[in-house]
């Protein structure tokens, strides 16, 4: 009895330690399954960071379909999976998590591609992605097939050619497949300026280590986008700076450049390049009317002749000109479309005026004195 009253009297005593007893009992307990749980949650993103290699893309897809949140899943370097791949090197299997992220609505922008890559921090994963696609048969097709991909899946951006400068990146003969893709995508980043304010097409713009392949397939490229403009060969990078065809003279030879340029802009078809070359580069006339002699004839988009562009660039009485003249006679009789004024009159108006090329003019068509007058006393800006 004596004893029955003891324990009665530590009843609460022996109950509050049960149970104090059983809270630790049940919290570490808890604390295990969640560690297992931690763990078991892990297994995915290891197996991402660790095993993504070894598996074709079926099993690498399910993973991500169950799992989806392991790509978000940090290693010990603080990577995500998308940045650990890089880091070895799997190529192949970068696009596969990218583009899984954006299925799966991850939050990671652009999944993952413009996260600074681990072994190369001044490039992101893009970046890195195209200096890994080297040309080869295979390689290069399927590397198309991801930037076209890409681009589908709202990864790949016309912005991003600017902004992360990815055309330099494929300006290597080796990379010239991927090069006419990702400008098939967006060709209008041919008409603007990347690195250093440089233009695609300029050899300032890429390794001049290079074949002139290189500048080959972006002055293609340029013709095949913009023909009216000679696929941009003759833009200068920014104010007072080299023109892209003077640039490549220079790095690649005069005779190299010239005939590059002639392969790909046939004589034979009615490309009025001579008006761009007197217009821009005076210098190279001679050479290019060596090589586009049929062009003399042409007139540019604006109807303008030749003669019309050489008088008004300034030219005076030389080679090039005696050529033209003789070669179409008629031209001398012809207004320009643009100023409204005839040849003679052109030459009249430039800063040093040149008499003998005037003289030469009016004694192959004196009767353009009386068409001039006939045409109604025009003044010399081509009003009446």
């Amino acid at each position: 009895g004596e004893m029955n009253e003891t324990i009665k009297s530590h009843e609460g005593i022996i109950l509050e330690t049960m149970q104090n007893d059983i809270d630790v009992e049940l919290n570490i307990l808890v604390e295990s399954c969640e560690r297992m749980l931690d763990s078991i949650r892990k297994i995915p993103g290891k197996f991402l960071h660790n095993k993504v290699r070894l598996h074709d893309t079926d099993v690498i897809k399910t993973v991500i379909k169950a799992f989806p949140e392991a790509l978000l899943q940090e290693n010990d370097k603080g990577e995500l999976p998308i940045q650990s791949t890089a880091g070895v090197f799997c190529t192949r299997f970068i696009p596969l998590l990218a583009l899984e992220a954006k299925r799966q609505n991850i939050d990671l922008d652009r999944g993952g591609l413009l996260l600074p890559h681990p072994i190369f921090p001044n490039c992101n994963i893009l970046q890195q992605l195209i200096m890994c696609g080297d040309d080869d048969e295979e390689k290069s097709s399927w590397f198309q097939h991801i930037w076209r991909e890409f681009k589908c899946a709202g990864l790949l951006f016309e912005r991003d050619y600017i902004e992360y400068d990815l055309l330099r990146f494929t300006c290597f003969e080796t990379r010239l497949e991927q090069l006419d893709c990702l400008i098939d995508l967006y060709p209008t980043t041919l008409s603007k300026p990347a690195f250093k304010g440089n233009f695609p097409i300029h050899p300032d713009n890429y390794d001049h280590q290079s074949s002139i392949e290189v500048f080959a397939r972006l002055l293609k490229a340029g013709m095949k986008y913009y023909p009216e403009t000679f696929g941009f060969l003759f833009r200068r990078n920014g104010e007072g700076g080299e023109r892209a065809i003077t640039r490549a003279i220079a790095v690649y030879g005069k005779e190299e450049t010239l005939q590059t340029i002639q392969n790909i802009i046939p004589p034979n078809e009615d490309y009025a390049i001579l008006h761009y070359v007197f217009r821009f580069t005076p210098h190279l006339s001679e050479d290019f009317i060596y090589r586009y002699p049929d062009a003399m004839y042409l007139k540019d988009r604006h109807g303008r002749q030749l003669l019309h562009v050489a008088l008004k660039r300034g030219l005076k009485l030389s080679a090039p000109l005696f050529m033209m003249i003789h070669s179409n006679k008629a031209s001398i009789e012809e207004g320009d479309p643009v100023t409204n004024l005839y040849p003679f009159m052109l030459a009249a108006t430039g800063e040093e005026v040149d008499l003998t090329t005037i003289y030469k003019l009016l004694t192959l068509r004196p009767e353009v004195i009386s068409k001039y007058f006939d045409d109604g006393d025009a003044d010399v800006d081509g009003t009446q």
